[in-house]
């Protein structure tokens, strides 16, 4: 007999998101979600990384914050990935062959995209800079209305374009507006 879903049982189920393929096809990465129970409730969520032959679970960054949009180097030998570890989204390198994720930007605003120069040394990304944005109370973005002829809008804030050295001798941020 099936059992009955309850609200409880909701709150356990992880969601699988984001997966992506290394260019030798050897490996997967994906994004899994799950909801920290304490009050109130949020995500949380990790990187793991999967052996394609096996179909199982080799590795995953760990914490209680959001990891997100993995992203293997050219070479394989890499995987770049967003957390907000410190706060605000940033890009985090971790070397596949073993060892801790390393932090290689720090943007007052964070990191929303990036993506990998096709030589492997070098991010290309997407930063509000280091202005941090002004929140509400819940967290979402506070935006300064404002009129036109055609009604009621937001403000855009724009976004500037940055490189990254993906080596750790490199200045990491570098502004490309």
């Amino acid at each position: 007999m099936a059992s009955v879903l309850t609200a409880e049982a909701l709150l356990e189920l992880q969601y699988v998101s984001d997966p992506v393929l290394s260019m030798d096809g050897n490996r997967a990465a994906a994004v899994v979600t799950r909801v920290v129970q304490e009050e109130p409730p949020r995500y949380s969520s990790r990187v793991a990384l999967y052996d394609v032959a096996s179909a199982r679970e080799v590795a995953s960054t760990q914490g209680t914050h959001k990891d997100t949009s993995p992203r293997f180097s050219p070479d394989g030998t890499r995987l770049a990935f967003l957390s907000d570890r410190d706060g605000t989204a940033q890009v985090y390198l971790l070397a596949l062959s073993g060892g801790e994720a390393h932090k290689l930007t720090s943007f007052g605003a964070g990191v929303g995209e990036f993506a990998w120069h096709p030589d492997g040394t070098k991010l290309a990304l997407v930063s509000r800079g280091t202005r941090r944005p002004k929140t509400r109370a819940w967290g979402a973005p506070s935006r300064r209305p404002t009129t036109s002829r055609t009604g009621w809008g937001f403000a855009r804030t724009a976004s500037r374009r940055f490189t990254c050295s993906t080596s750790a001798q490199e200045q990491p941020n570098k502004s490309r507006s």
